[in-house]
């Protein structure tokens, strides 16, 4: 895996002196953010998120559902990380 090489590498430049990383490494660690970024759109701690509507009125999507005041709704996270035509 070249990402992997990437990633150990971009450590191994950071870290030369020190064993661990700070917060303040992590702008300086491009590879590694992007990897963590991938990992957890692919395999989201919360998969299916519960939200519920709070709009005065009601919210609309795209002109075809109507959702009513306090009514539930389930967002599906792992589907939209793997959905094609926003992550090609």
């Amino acid at each position: 895996m070249p990402e992997r090489t990437t990633v150990s590498a971009e450590l191994a430049r950071r870290l030369e002196t020190k064993d661990y990383v700070e917060e303040s490494d992590l702008d300086k660690l491009p590879y590694l953010r992007a990897l963590v970024k991938e990992t957890l759109r692919l395999h989201h701690a919360m998969p299916l998120r519960p939200r519920e509507v709070v709009a005065q009125d009601r919210v609309s999507l795209d002109g075809l559902y109507h959702l009513l005041v306090e009514i539930s709704v389930v967002i599906n996270l792992w589907a939209i990380g793997r959905d094609r035509m926003l992550w090609p």
